[in-house]
């Protein structure tokens, strides 16, 4: 059938008179569009267009409804200027002055709501409906709820569409602002909308118009109502797009100020909107409003007193919460009649409740400048739990679990210094205390509350105890034992959340409550609320039921024997939990890993007095590995007993449990193979068990997964089977193992924990030394291997893999053996023709020394004297740099060699790198052991560091062939020294800082840049042993911080690189110089003209920018401060950044975008921002940038690399409320996006993230 036939008869079916056949036709059209079965030609879209218009006013409401859902896909499917028909027919009726009905108004929120804001039509339909919205606006003659619902739709096509309707911001504004003043809330509430969605979206100077008029509307001469509409837009500002208040927070705040000190009585509502704005402002701007602290705490404070209803005082509060607490458990009970009041002109509550969620917001704020703030708020929340209105105290509850969750910051340990209040550990310290001395009336309170009629309330009681036993486990046990009778109460509940809620706070009080006797004897009065949830239906409460069980055997049973009696009782109940789950075919996967792992703690702690059930339990855990679901947890379980006293059980279970777990090894499920590996460790160390071949192949295949861990495992595995010393177990791996593991060790650069796998398989191996596994046949495979490959990168690696293992057949051998075989070693040095068994032979004598092996001081005179040949003799850079490492670690615990290595560094320029490169090694190899010769290594590093140093091993031809990147120059030798100065620093700080204090003073800029690359070598090392050196590095913060302010390029290098250093492992030293380090990194991302030079090249010049580094390193270390949320105080800090570095070399560029994206996905909006326009300039300046025409591959690589990096950020940038709605960012990005090229890599990108 025709498309023309189908629209004729659907449009007769629409003029019916039967309301069947419309609602049919009408929701056939429906369908159409679905099935894009709509027809094409513009006449047939004219009919249907106005015969849906006509419909829109039909008599039966089913018709109705269903012409409302049209509108918008007709609009996507016909011509433009039909839609302007539509939208011109509904904006008349909407606008009639004897107008009786809503129809027009929901026939153009359905058109301005339901187009997709990224389709044209949706900029066609605001543009088109804007003029008549306006113009309804505008005229007095219109009845008010005509005028109501224009501005509900300006709403909704602001919230929409503001970014294409700029033209219309001035006349919008101006036609919303006097209805600010309207006397009708309903009025003013929805012109606080429309101007808030036109905020977000205007230019600068309109919004200057729109806070200018707030500032009138709230100067002490205006009306309360006015100041209040006022009030109510900035909160509504604040919450959509508080980065637009940035340059008014100050006469913001002065006004918030002036009126927070009105009286209460009738505005209130004033009250509750100054609360808003605070509420939405302090998680924004709290870093700012440090200069009214004060003012803040009063506003809060009184606002939350603010009780028109009660009679009295905060103290009088006070002291009935105090008289609650003291009578722990005998209290007669709260009558939820006696609290439930509520007047309902009453609008006091309101102020209550937003003052209550402004400290919330204090709360969860986590800067040093509004701790004193958090520390002052803290008692006054608590008091607050005499609230009688239930919104305001369920708010309370939020409050103090937000205010308990700043003690569980990790964060909060170490992050500032300075102010006595914002110290961190002080401030932690003084929290804590503040806490403490009311954790009596939160229980009290709280405990009142778990037996009230409101879930909410029982809610929030429950959470608030469950993070109050977290962070201060150890409360008043008198206080504790009151909580029970309230809590048996709230175990009849029948509500799931609440009853889940309550699980988790049990968990919480076996976690951290203490002493565990007291602890566990109240939580014993749970066990058969906790058996009840466990034979739940609902599968989340079995299984934390099960997790909880689980926890109390884990906390109590293992570290107090006391408690086993008072468990004991309900032991057998919980095995029967255990069977049922176990036994059941179509049990929950997550309840039977719950279960499984609670049969295991079950049968480790009461395996021996309950030992029917315990054996009925691992006969059930082994039947459950057949189901493939289950294997996980079951192997988990039976790996627990297999680790307890009660491993015995598993003794007639063994064969079969081996079998089975050799059947996973194969399968190709990592997570399975390693958790079936962890248990066969504990297995084949049972008495009864017997190693099979078969087990033996399973596990040679594990060798050729490529998993590192059940490489590392499988290997153990292995070297356990072999201690049972059987030969027939030795053939099979020589024929399944043996060359996968040769195979291990060729590579080179395998995991730390398949080496140590080796190593072990090793031992054992040579521990049984039978053939065709002899210790001889081993070495010699191994001696094969080394010699097989010429010297290279990966050849390097592997023979370091077979030189660690060297020592393991080393030992075997009788002092003759070992003798000829350094011999052979050092014969196999000085072998030009095979240069790779010359750098085998010395790695294998450095590991041999690092072993302790060659004790023969003949021997080790021997050793050293053929490493120094080779250091000074050979031309291959990779043997010369081995020698060295072997060298220092010969030379470690030999005094007269480290004397012999001292002189030949002191007297001879030649290879001088080198020789200190092995005083590095035999620092290290002595480090925390021996320090004899710290004070000797000092001396030589302090002269050779004063004294200007000359690469005097290049200054003839013969002697540059000689050497090249092992005898380094003067910046190489001067690195070193700083690393050997570094790491004795570490082992004896008295003896080296004062050195480095003269260091730092010194004119010498050598002597500087050396003492910050040793502090940065000082800063890098200490890591795990940071209390041994941090109050030295503490001091010297001042010295360090003058030194980026150096004239020497080199000095300011190193401090930059030290600087970074410390912010990545000394981070919490950093916040007192907060504004000093940036002020050091602001100046360090900046384009420096006299660093910039023009090399002069005969035919061609280039430029040379030296400064170049210095940028980098700087965006690097402001990348590692937003790590660690360091970050400037104010944009102000970051506007040079940015507009600095997104116009800087290609390099800076890719770390600014880094740097930005970093700041946002931290969540520090308001530093970017006041910066969104100069980031925007900077970044169409290089999407408009034209490629070169003869530009090699590598430009072309870094112009896409580039514009990838523009459009993550742009993507990133766009996710963000506030920058997505800024007219800059808005411009931009439908710029960028019309590029093809750049709107697929933004699609693609997203699609990424």
């Amino acid at each position: 059938m025709s498309h023309y036939s189908s629209t004729t008869k659907m449009l007769d079916k629409m003029s019916s008179k039967d309301r069947d056949y419309r609602f049919m036709a009408v929701s056939d059209l429906l369908s159409d569009f679905g099935r894009d079965e709509f027809p094409t030609d513009s006449d047939s879209h004219r009919k249907i267009s106005r015969k849906i218009l006509q419909l829109l006013n039909d008599s039966s409401t089913e018709v109705q409804g269903l012409a409302f859902r049209c509108l918008a896909p007709l609009a996507l499917k016909i011509e433009p200027s039909l839609v302007s028909e539509m939208i011109d027919h509904l904006t008349k009726d909407l606008l009639a002055v004897n107008a009786s009905s809503d129809l027009p108004m929901l026939g153009l929120k359905s058109l301005v709501t339901e187009i997709p804001v990224e389709n044209p039509v949706s900029s066609h339909v605001a543009k088109q409906s804007m003029p008549a919205l306006l113009n309804g606006l505008m005229r007095p003659d219109l009845p008010e709820d005509i005028r109501l619902d224009c501005l509900e739709l300006l709403n909704e096509v602001l919230l929409c569409s503001s970014s294409v309707l700029v033209e219309y911001h001035q006349r919008t504004k101006d036609a919303l602002l006097p209805y600010i003043e309207s006397t009708r809330p309903i009025t003013r509430k929805r012109a606080v909308q429309c101007l808030s969605a036109l905020s977000a979206g205007c230019s600068s100077e309109i919004f200057g118009q729109i806070m200018a008029h707030i500032e009138i509307c709230c100067s002490s001469n205006s009306k309360t109502e006015n100041a209040t509409a006022a009030l109510q837009l900035v909160g509504a500002i604040s919450r959509q797009c508080a980065y637009r208040l940035v340059d008014t927070l100050d006469t913001l705040m002065q006004i918030l100020v002036s009126h927070s000190r009105e009286t209460f009585e009738d505005n209130c509502e004033l009250h509750e909107a100054c609360l808003f704005i605070l509420e939405c402002l302090l998680p924004r701007y709290g870093q700012d409003l440090g200069n009214y602290k004060s003012s803040i705490i009063e506003l809060i404070n009184r606002s939350m007193r603010y009780d028109p209803n009660y009679v009295g005082d905060d103290d009088d509060e006070m002291n009935n919460l105090e008289e609650d607490a003291e009578d722990n458990g005998s209290e007669a009970e709260y009558s939820d009649e006696g609290d439930d009041y509520s007047d309902d002109d009453d609008q006091s509550w309101k102020v209550r409740r937003a003052a209550v969620k402004c400290a919330q917001a204090v709360f969860l704020c986590r800067v040093p400048e509004l701790r004193y703030l958090q520390f002052e708020l803290s008692q006054s929340i608590i008091r607050r739990l005499s609230e009688h209105e239930e919104s305001v105290k369920v708010e309370v509850y939020a409050a103090i679990d937000s205010l308990l969750n700043i003690l569980l910051d990790a964060e909060v340990g170490r992050t500032a210094a300075g102010d006595p209040m914002e110290s961190s550990d002080n401030f932690k310290e003084s929290l804590s205390e503040s806490v403490k001395s009311q954790v009596s009336l939160i229980i009290n309170r709280s405990r009142t509350d778990l037996a009230g009629r409101s879930f909410k309330l029982r809610l929030g009681s429950l959470t608030v105890l469950k993070t109050l036993f977290t962070v201060l486990p150890y409360a008043n046990d008198e206080v504790v034992k009151s909580l029970v009778p309230k809590l048996k109460v709230a175990l009849t509940d029948s509500n799931a959340d609440i009853r889940f809620a309550i699980l988790g706070l049990l968990k919480a009080f076996v976690m951290y409550v203490r002493p565990p006797l007291e602890s566990i004897k109240l939580v014993s009065q749970a066990f058969p609320f906790i058996l009840n949830e466990a034979d739940n239906k609902y599968y989340k409460s079995s299984t934390e039921s099960f997790h909880l069980f689980t926890l109390i055997l884990r906390e109590y049973i293992g570290s107090n024997s006391e408690v086993a009696p008072v468990v004991q009782s309900v032991v057998p109940n919980m095995f029967e939990c255990v069977f049922k789950r176990l036994r059941s075919e179509d049990e929950d996967p997550e309840v039977r890993d719950a279960a499984s792992e609670c049969a295991g703690e079950l049968v480790t702690a009461f395996g021996k007095s309950n030992l029917e059930e315990s054996q009925t339990t691992c006969n059930l855990l082994c039947e459950r590995l057949s189901s493939e679901s289950s294997r996980i947890g079951t192997l988990k379980a039976l790996t627990r007993i297999g680790q307890s006293s009660s491993a015995a059980l598993l003794t007639p279970l063994v064969a079969r449990l081996s079998i089975l777990m050799a059947s996973f090894l194969p399968l190709h499920q990592r997570r399975l193979r390693e958790v079936t590996l962890e248990s066969l460790a504990i297995i084949v160390k049972t008495p009864s068990f017997n190693a099979h071949s078969e087990l033996l192949e399973s596990l040679c295949e594990v060798l050729i997964s490529g998993d590192p861990r059940s490489i590392a495992l499988s290997l153990r595995l292995c070297g356990d089977l072999f201690q049972s010393k059987r030969e027939d177990l030795i053939t099979v791996f020589h024929e399944n193992g043996w060359h996968n593991t040769l195979d291990l060790i060729a590579k080179g650069d395998s995991d730390a924990m398949v080496l140590e796998g080796i190593l072990y398989l090793l031992k054992s191996l040579v521990s049984v030394d039978c053939q065709p596994l002899s210790v001889s046949e081993m070495f010699l495979a191994l001696t094969k291997l080394a010699e097989t490959s010429n010297a290279n990168e990966m050849v390097s690696q592997k023979q370091l893999s077979i030189a660690k293992c060297i020592p393991i057949f080393f030992e075997t051998y009788a002092d003759s053996e070992r003798e000829q075989i350094v011999s052979m070693m050092l014969e196999n040095l000085h072998r030009n023709d095979k240069p790779s068994l010359a750098l085998y032979s010395s790695m294998c004598l450095c590991e041999l020394s690092r072993n302790s092996l060659l004790k023969s001081s003949r021997l080790n005179a021997d050793i050293r004297e053929s490493l120094l040949r080779v250091i000074s003799g050979s031309t291959d850079d990779s043997l010369k740099r081995t020698s060295a490492s072997a060298l220092g670690v010969t030379v470690a615990k030999d005094p007269e060699g480290m004397r012999a290595l001292f002189s030949i560094i002191a007297h001879q320029v030649e290879n001088r790198y080198l020789h200190l490169c092995a005083v590095k090694e035999a620092i290290i190899a002595t480090e925390g052991r021996s320090r004899l010769f710290d004070s000797e290594v000092l001396e030589l590093l302090i002269s050779l560091n004063e004294a200007p140093l000359e690469n005097r091993a290049s200054d003839t031809v013969e002697a540059a062939q000689k050497t090249s990147d092992s005898s380094s120059g003067e910046d190489s030798i001067r690195a070193v020294l700083a690393d050997c100065t570094g790491r004795i620093c570490v082992m004896d700080p008295d003896l080296v800082f004062p050195y480095l204090d003269k260091a730092l003073a010194s004119p010498a800029s050598q002597l500087r840049a050396f003492a910050a690359a040793s502090l940065r070598c000082v800063a890098e090392i200490s890591q795990g042993d940071a209390d041994n050196v941090d109050r030295f590095l503490q001091e010297r913060m001042p010295s360090l911080l003058k030194l980026l302010s150096d004239s020497s390029i080199n000095v300011l290098f190193s401090a930059l690189i030290c600087l970074n250093i410390y912010i990545r492992s000394k981070w919490y030293m950093l916040a007192e110089y907060r504004s000093s380090i940036f002020n050091a990194l602001r100046d360090g991302v900046s384009v420096k003209q006299h660093l910039i030079r023009t090399v002069n090249l005969g035919p061609f010049k280039y430029t040379e920018d030296d400064g170049l580094p210095l940028r980098k390193t700087s965006f690097e270390c402001l990348i590692s401060l937003v790590k660690f949320r360091i970050v400037p105080a104010t944009s102000e800090d970051t506007v040079p950044i940015f507009k600095e570095g997104l116009r800087d070399h290609a390099d800076v560029r890719t770390l600014a975008h880094l740097y930005l994206d970093s700041l946002i996905r931290k969540g520090y909006i308001s530093l970017i921002v006041p910066c969104i326009s100069d980031i925007v300039e900077a970044f169409n300046e290089r999407l408009n940038e034209k490629p070169k025409p003869n530009a090699v591959r590598q430009e072309e690589q870094q112009r896409t690399d580039a514009i990838r990096s523009i459009i993550r950020s742009s993507q990133l940038l766009n996710n963000v409320p506030e920058i997505s709605l800024h007219p800059d960012f808005i411009s931009y990005l439908q710029t960028m996006l019309k590029n093809p090229e750049h709107s697929a890599l933004y699609t693609a990108i997203s699609s990424e993230n």
